[in-house]
């Protein structure tokens, strides 16, 4: 019985099996070759479908649902001062990562801001363009600050040291040196002058004497200063027969320039000495190591480099001739040479690289350069119109038109910003025209006389009138 089940149990195990195979090759006769074409065919559609949109997106192609087209996306770079300064594009935050890059935009108008706690917000409506990278890299913003008093009633005139350490100024007939470190004031000279003549204060380029020009009725003095002991006054009158005016400072401060009856005079401050350079000068000014002069004919005005301790050559070198008139030396800077004639609202630009080139002429009373490659351009201006001149293009830009009077332009270094100051206001813009160019009021006054900028831009000194006259401010702004 046993066998019997046995052989029962392989049979039946065999006729399964068999039936499988059986039910098998039912189920591939199933797969026609006309099955096996549509498969493929289906496969091939896809393929052929998704391939080329899967190419064109890693291509950077988007389908812009506002214009209903695909296009290539844009490139957005942004970078921001101070670092940590938020980032929204259209109110969605940006990460921190700076500068800020985004690199898959959809062609369109964007609204881009940035914002800092205690700084004034910035913002501009940018177009990001296909196939293109909009670039912000100098997104800047200033302080909403508060000036402080460093002294307070009948301020004259003040001038920060060149360390920026100090700050000398006039106030009821004395000299004064604030310490900006400590804070604390002392007076170091009394002016022989009753009553408050014109004056002029100039520190040495070494940080350590000030120059003090006055004149009243025609009376005139001229004294040095020491601002390390108050002992130290040197009387340029005591061992100088002419009395100079216009004086300069050398770039070592071991002399002083001067002019007396259209003549050029150096002094030097060691030897107490002076000697006659030149005649016939008209104006002078002392640029750097390097003295430029004017002499005026009645046919031309002509333009003139000083070459100290030339011994083989005449010590003048010609550079330009300009139409008869006055001339006020500005500024030297990029090789080019910028003389002001106020009277006409004139400012002549010599290039000194080429002297066969044509003089350029600007309309403005003043004019000063930028400093840093950010900022590398001559700002001109008269009271009511601020203007650049890009040395590179030789091409002139008008920036603003004021219904105040323009009284000062304070370039920032090293960023495209420019500082103006007004009879009432203290306004800080920037370079960037695109949307509109951002310009904020970073302090209002009443009568705003003198203003200074630090060297790194951080800070800036005026003065404005309160109750009791002109007080000295700082103004911190970075």
């Amino acid at each position: 019985t046993a066998l019997n089940n046995k052989l029962t149990h392989n049979k039946l195990e065999h006729i399964i099996i068999v039936d499988n195979i059986i039910n098998l090759k039912k189920r591939q006769t199933l797969m026609t070759p006309r099955h096996r074409l549509i498969i493929l065919l289906i496969f091939v559609a896809i393929f052929v479908l998704i391939t080329p949109a899967l190419m064109m997106y890693l291509m950077g192609y988007r389908y812009n649902l506002p214009k209903r087209k695909i296009e290539q996306v844009g490139v957005l770079i942004a970078d921001t001062l101070p670092k940590d300064t938020i980032l929204r594009l259209n109110n969605a935050q940006l990460a921190k990562t700076r500068p800020a890059r985004l690199a898959s935009l959809k062609p369109n108008y964007y609204l881009l801001l940035a914002e800092h706690e205690g700084y004034y917000g910035w913002q501009k409506n940018i177009e990001i363009k296909s196939r293109e990278t909009t670039i912000f890299y100098d997104i800047a913003l200033f302080k909403q600050s508060s000036p402080t008093i460093l002294q307070s009633d009948n301020i004259e005139i003040f001038d920060l040291s060149p360390k920026e350490d100090y700050v000398a100024y006039f106030k009821e007939n004395n000299l004064w040196i604030n310490n900006l470190e400590t804070g604390t004031s002392a007076p170091f000279y009394q002016s022989a002058f009753r009553m408050p003549p014109e004056r002029k204060i100039k520190w040495s380029p070494d940080n350590k004497l000030i120059l003090l020009e006055e004149k009243k009725d025609g009376a005139e003095r001229a004294v040095i200063i020491d601002s390390t002991k108050k002992e130290n006054l040197i009387n340029l009158g005591s061992f100088i027969g002419p009395r100079l005016t216009n004086l300069a400072w050398s770039d070592n401060s071991d002399r002083l320039y001067g002019t007396f009856d259209n003549k050029l005079y150096a002094v030097n401050i060691k030897s107490r000495s002076f000697e006659k350079l030149a005649q016939d000068v008209d104006s002078f000014a002392v640029i750097g190591s390097t003295v430029f002069l004017t002499k005026k004919t009645s046919k031309e005005t002509i333009v003139y480099k000083y070459q100290l301790l030339n011994i083989f050559s005449d010590s003048l070198s010609k550079l330009a001739s300009l139409p008869p008139a006055h001339y006020q030396i500005l500024t030297q800077k990029n090789n080019f040479l910028a003389l002001s004639n106020t009277e006409e609202n004139l400012i002549y630009l010599a290039d000194l690289s080429d002297s066969t080139q044509p003089l350029l002429r600007l309309n403005g009373k003043s004019a000063v350069w930028g400093n840093g490659p950010k900022n590398n351009y001559l700002y001109y201006y008269d009271d009511s119109e601020l203007s650049i001149f890009d040395p590179n293009t030789k091409q002139t830009s008008l920036l603003l038109r004021y219904s105040n009077n323009i009284r000062r332009v304070l370039p920032m270094p090293q960023i495209p910003y420019f500082i103006i100051q007004t009879d009432k206001n203290i306004q800080i813009g920037e370079l960037d025209d695109r949307d509109q160019r951002q310009i904020i009021t970073a302090f209002e006054g009443k009568e705003i006389f003198l203003t200074a900028l630090d060297k790194k831009g951080k800070t800036v000194y005026f003065t404005d009138k309160l109750r009791k006259g002109n007080s000295l401010f700082k103004l911190d702004i970075q």
